[in-house]
């Protein structure tokens, strides 16, 4: 009984997180905190203990999942709470999968996206910029290149044009967390 209500909520707190995550561009905590309260309280409730322990190290492998992410700047700290969430509701294996769907489907809508703005040749510069930027800057400083400033320069002008770009990720998450619900509601999963 207990896993259909958690499946209820999932459904609820993704589809509020994906609402919210394209309307406002933020997963607030008001959605994602009550979530985590809910798997860490129903698993407790449910089986004690070991219910306790099965939403916690969800909470913390979905925290971990997108920690580096959020750290280099690729998903915001809602989608980090989110798939927190997640874990604290369905249990670091449903994360792992979950966080595998997410990084599929991610991938497939930046490119979608990318190539529907014509700014995947953008991506792509910026993608050289990591390494060549530093290089032209250590160049720089040790030569005094001018033609290596202005390719840092160029680097950054191509970063910064970039940076008003935004994806609602909570979508991606939404739709590999639902592959992986009705996944293993019909038996492909075994989790």
């Amino acid at each position: 009984m207990i896993n259909y209500w958690m499946n209820i909520f999932l459904v609820v707190l993704l589809s509020l997180s994906v609402y919210f995550d394209i309307i406002k561009r933020k997963i607030s905590n008001r959605i994602t905190m009550p979530a985590i309260l809910i798997g860490i309280i129903g698993s407790t409730v449910s089986s004690g203990l070991d219910g306790f322990l099965f939403s916690i190290f969800g909470f913390a492998f979905g925290l971990a999942v997108f920690l580096i992410p959020y750290i280099s700047g690729g998903v915001g700290a809602g989608d980090v709470k989110l798939m927190a969430a997640i874990g604290a509701l369905m249990g670091w294996k449903f994360v792992l999968f979950s966080s595998l769907g997410t990084a599929i489907v991610g991938g497939v809508i930046a490119v979608i996206y990318m190539i529907y703005k014509s700014s995947l040749k953008n991506t792509m510069i910026n993608a050289l910029g990591l390494i060549l930027k530093p290089l032209a800057k250590w160049i720089f400083k040790v030569t005094g290149n001018k033609k290596s400033y202005k390719v840092m320069q160029y680097f950054e002008k191509n970063k910064m044009e970039m940076e008003n770009e935004y994806i609602p990720y909570a979508v991606a998450i939404a739709i590999g967390t639902f592959g992986v619900l009705f996944g293993s509601m019909g038996g492909i999963f075994n989790i």
